[in-house]
């Protein structure tokens, strides 16, 4: 049966299709690596942006990103739409190393941790005041 003439088989085809190349997305961009040295594990979290920009080996999360944080770590998370493969992350701030770079033409924080160094996480340089602020509990 081609499930081009089946809607409903279409729509399961689509569906399957879409959490397979999330769960590829996740391990190719090395955020399941992250998830499993640095899992979110409800720690209360202070103060976040949402729609944010984050680029992982060369996979961009585009505007699906939220990151946030308490004074202990930094927290990340993907949109629910885009989140299969990708729980939510929290890296103590001590794990994290960030040096100022350029991502093509764009100025990006780089991120690094302690468990996985060989992962870059890149947002906008934009964000780094809020990440001082989230860092020393400014509310």
């Amino acid at each position: 049966m081609n499930p081009m003439k089946n809607p409903y088989l279409f729509i399961i085809y689509f569906v399957m299709m879409w959490f397979a190349v999330l769960l590829i997305l996740s391990y190719w961009s090395g955020w399941s690596e992250l998830a499993q040295n640095y899992p979110y594990q409800g720690q209360p979290i202070l103060k976040k942006k949402h729609f944010q920009w984050l680029n992982m080996r060369g996979v961009s999360y585009k505007g699906c990103i939220t990151i946030g944080g308490n004074e202990q770590g930094l927290y990340i998370s993907v949109m629910y739409l885009f989140s299969f493969g990708a729980p939510s992350l929290f890296i103590p701030w001590q794990d994290i190393s960030i040096v100022k770079k350029k991502y093509w033409w764009f100025p990006v924080l780089e991120l690094s941790s302690v468990k996985a160094p060989s992962i870059k996480i890149r947002i906008f340089q934009s964000l780094e005041s809020f990440l001082q602020d989230v860092k020393i509990g400014t509310h």
